[in-house]
């Protein structure tokens, strides 16, 4: 017969033999955790930028932030074609002075960062495009800013079309106005508020741009006057989010709002 005394003795021998097994284990764990570095998980990177071709003032702007888990990444190898983009504070960028230095066509944004990561974009910069007509006499008068109806040449391989009306004083200064043209189609209806973004009529001239676009382009400095909200293209792969597109700028038309009668 076992006694109550045997059974005692057998439980506490189990017992101190699991307590010594489970603080060799965690033990034995925490050390491993030490030398483990676990993967994060998401994405890791994230590209914002653009390419702004403007024929306007003739010159191409590239800029872009490179950003690894939300931190900018100044010591990455951003390369547009064979021209690399050089950092300068927060961001990347390259510069042309002139505008015929990146032809229509298709294109590849390679971004490396040491042997960690490497990927590509594909982008299209589409064809140089023009204003052709505004329903304004030749002066381009328009007595108390009035809509104005305009229509322009189309662009191969562009996206969509953006209308940018800024008053011509303020030109990459001050944000204007700009919308997307309706279905992408080579035509549209500058409104009244285009013309009364204090409030009331703003006289004088303004400046008038069609953008055709790619992608999802970010702000950039070459354009004439902000992008409006409402890109879909946004950049969504395992490892790199973010948002970067094209914009060509086409000469700008004139149109001079007075008071009227």
């Amino acid at each position: 017969m076992v006694s109550f005394s045997d059974k005692h003795n057998t439980m506490t021998a189990k017992t101190l033999f699991c307590s010594a097994v489970l603080a060799f284990l965690t033990a034995f764990w925490a050390g491993c955790d030490e030398n483990v570095v676990t993967p994060e998980l998401g994405k890791q990177y994230a590209i914002h930028g653009s390419i702004a071709k403007n024929l306007d003032i003739n010159s191409i702007f590239v800029s872009a932030q490179f950003m690894r888990n939300d931190s900018d990444l100044a010591g990455a190898d951003i390369v547009l074609g064979e021209d690399t983009l050089m950092f300068l504070i927060d961001a990347y960028y390259l510069s042309y002075d002139s505008a015929g230095a990146l032809p229509a066509g298709g294109y590849q944004l390679s971004l490396t960062d040491a042997d960690r990561f490497s990927d590509q974009i594909s982008l299209v910069i589409p064809a140089n495009l023009a204003i052709t007509d505004i329903a304004l006499p030749e002066n381009r008068i328009n007595s108390g800013g009035n809509p104005v109806q305009l229509s322009w040449s189309l662009s191969a391989g562009a996206s969509g079309y953006i209308v940018a009306v800024i008053q011509r004083d303020s030109a990459y200064v001050t944000d204007g106005y700009s919308f997307f043209s309706a279905n992408g189609a080579p035509q549209a209806n500058i409104p009244l508020e285009a013309f009364r973004l204090s409030g009331q009529l703003d006289t004088g001239w303004y400046n008038v741009h069609i953008y055709a676009y790619t992608g999802f382009p970010s702000p950039n400095e070459n354009l004439p006057t902000a992008l409006p909200t409402g890109f879909t293209e946004k950049i969504d792969r395992v490892d790199l989010s973010g948002d970067f597109g094209v914009v060509v700028v086409s000469h700008r038309d004139s149109i001079y709002v007075t008071q009227g009668n």
